[in-house]
């Protein structure tokens, strides 16, 4: 699994029924490619699309059981990795750390190639 491919499985499972527009926004993933990181994924059994019911030209984004039992697996991993990655920090300096870098991703969004922006509930 992809770096690319955990934050759109976490931003479905937190946002199911999700459009494709709407989840490369969230996860500040380039839109023209997400298309291509949601058919491996569909290959691979982790998600399916089904057509919008007042537009069938968009395609509405869900875990399927795989899926969400993939993500339930790694998701320790992830946590393991970002405590790791923090572990020589002080805990109160991690927290500022964390903060100051979410700062900095903030500052910096609009310059990048797939800004983050909101997502709008249907």
């Amino acid at each position: 699994m992809t770096s690319v491919q955990f934050a759109a499985l976490h931003a479905i499972d937190l946002h199911p029924g999700i459009d494709a527009t709407r989840l490369s926004a969230l996860i500040a993933f380039d839109r023209s490619t997400i298309g291509d990181v949601l058919d491996r994924m569909a290959l691979k059994g982790w998600i399916r699309r089904r057509a919008a019911p007042g537009d069938r030209r968009v395609k509405l984004i869900e875990l399927t059981a795989d899926g969400t039992k993939l993500l339930r697996e790694v998701e320790p991993a992830v946590a393991r990795v970002q405590a790791r990655i923090l572990a020589p920090l002080a805990p109160a300096d991690r927290n500022h750390f964390v903060r100051l870098l979410a700062q900095l991703a903030d500052l910096h969004n609009e310059v990048t190639p797939a800004p983050v922006r909101a997502v709008v509930s249907r």
